[in-house]
């Protein structure tokens, strides 16, 4: 909120990737009269839990696993390894210029994303957004990429299922970091979704 004030936007589109997603969704039950739409991408969302997705637990077996390696390699002092593990569980579409990318920002950045050091500063404003998405009112798009982890499209659909007017969008070949992955049609989506809001959300 502080953000939006400091740049005077009213009821912008808010873009959320992976936990970004989370914070928007947050954000948006927060604060409805300010957020003029969303577009979630691969999104997390507060309180979510294993009951939420068809398998249950079992399908975030594979997220585990590759999570709890990543750590462990880490902890060990393998950064290179724990780097792969990352790789192997959310960019495993990523190629060229965009792997060496995302193999700099897990090697600049190693604390936050495996210590996960700015969840302490986490804050929300009522009840887990699982249990409140029928209050969601923005216009909402989600999409999802076709390579993530096999638990994502199921959240997609869980929230897609509980937001009125909702839609899922299926990005071929497309991992968890879409817009890395897949950026023409990261741009295309984007710009297919704003064509459908009112100018002054946009």
């Amino acid at each position: 909120m502080a953000l939006l004030d400091h740049l005077g936007l009213r009821r912008p589109v808010i873009v959320g990737p992976s936990v970004g997603g989370k914070i928007a969704l947050d954000l948006t039950l927060a604060h409805p009269d300010r957020v003029g739409a969303l577009l979630l991408v691969a999104p997390g969302y507060s309180g979510m839990d294993y009951d939420h997705v068809p398998g249950g637990k079992a399908t975030f077996e594979r997220d585990e696993r590759l999570s709890k390696a990543a750590a462990d390699a880490w902890s060990a002092g393998r950064l290179e390894e724990a780097t792969e593990h990352l790789r192997q569980l959310w960019a495993s579409a990523l190629t060229g210029s965009a792997l060496d990318l995302f193999r700099t920002m897990v090697r600049d950045n190693p604390k936050e994303i495996f210590e996960e050091r700015s969840g302490q500063f986490e804050t929300r404003e009522g009840a887990p957004a699982a249990g409140r998405l029928s209050e969601v009112r923005a216009p909402t798009r989600i999409l999802v990429g076709d390579r993530d982890n096999p638990a994502m499209p199921h959240c997609a659909n869980f929230l897609a299922r509980g937001i009125a007017g909702a839609k899922v969008q299926l990005v071929p070949g497309a991992d968890h970091l879409l817009n890395l992955s897949r950026p023409q049609a990261f741009d295309s989506a984007l710009q297919e979704f704003l064509e459908t809001l009112p100018a002054a959300d946009r």
